[in-house]
């Protein structure tokens, strides 16, 4: 009993900082410790849609950084055979590339619910290149196909 209570007086006595798994830095103004955590630059949600989404500007980097894109894609209603809905997510990296695409598709080889497509990608974005988005047919388009799509996309740096 009394090595149970030793061991309990050690854990509660332990630093907090030793369970944090969020990133941790000094601030440069003082000497006081703060959390770092991921800013939401642009949420988006479009449901019910049957038609191609041109291509949009999500938003415009006001300075070079590395961002995450969460996406979910979803299939409402069966899809006809060949064809597929397809969303690109397009940026501008600093290796001095045009463009990277990232493609989520869903396709006639599921039916609703199972007829989803989900991403988490890391990229590195150039301040003033837009970062943006389409949805298109990649064959045949859908005919009757109703879609949804969701995405947050956080400076993580």
């Amino acid at each position: 009993m009394r090595n149970a209570i030793f061991l309990l007086a050690i854990l509660l006595g332990s630093s907090p900082s030793g369970f944090k798994q969020a990133a941790i830095s000094q601030s440069p103004t003082n000497d006081h410790r703060h959390v770092d955590s991921p800013r939401i630059v642009a949420k988006f949600a479009r449901t019910g849609q049957t038609a191609t989404i041109p291509l949009t500007t999500l938003f415009t980097p006001e300075e070079d950084g590395l961002y995450r894109l969460s996406a979910y894609f979803v299939m409402e209603s069966n899809i006809s055979a060949n064809s597929d809905w397809v969303f690109q997510f397009i940026w501008t990296d600093h290796g001095g590339s045009a463009n990277s695409v990232a493609t989520l598709a869903a396709n006639q080889n599921a039916a609703p619910p199972s007829s989803f497509q989900q991403t988490v990608i890391a990229f590195n974005a150039r301040a003033g290149a837009p970062v943006s988005y389409v949805v298109e047919p990649s064959t045949n388009p859908p005919q009757n196909a109703t879609y949804d799509l969701y995405f947050t996309v956080e400076k993580l740096e």
